[in-house]
């Protein structure tokens, strides 16, 4: 609650006097709402950022060959294929990972991240590719 007086907030909504100014509360059991800012605050620059995307999507891309080649390796051996589904399991957390790393990139930068997010969706391999040249280019450019 607060003062309607000298605009001081009050803690205890039972006190009825206001700790500033002394005047009467017992009128003033109006409890208003501050308006708040949202403030947007980034604990690393840009380049962090950067190197963070570009880290990720290094793994990304390395573990796709991986497991592309753990896959045709043992395309042969029927029984074995538990090696090649867990390495696309791991690319596909990995993916996870990088969209959404791709999505915050797209908010720093001022891009729609809804773009980013849903071409990778529809065209997986070449919707990342895209996302990801396409938002580097932009923050270098920043």
């Amino acid at each position: 609650m607060y003062c309607l007086s000298c605009g001081h907030r009050i803690k205890n909504n039972f006190s009825k006097f206001c700790n500033e100014c002394g005047d009467e509360l017992s009128r003033q059991r109006i409890s208003e709402k501050k308006t708040i800012k949202k403030a947007v605050i980034y604990s690393t620059t840009i380049e962090e950022d950067l190197s963070r995307v570009s880290h990720i999507f290094a793994v990304w891309v390395t573990s796709f060959i991986v497991a592309s080649i753990f896959f045709f390796i043992y395309l042969n051996y029927i029984h074995n294929l538990i090696l090649p589904v867990a390495a696309f399991v791991g690319v596909l957390f990995v993916w996870m990972i990088l969209l959404f790393v791709l999505q915050d990139l797209a908010d720093r930068i001022g891009a729609p991240s809804l773009k980013f997010v849903f071409i990778p969706q529809i065209f997986p391999i070449a919707g990342t590719f895209f996302s990801y040249f396409y938002l580097v280019n932009k923050a270098m450019g920043k």
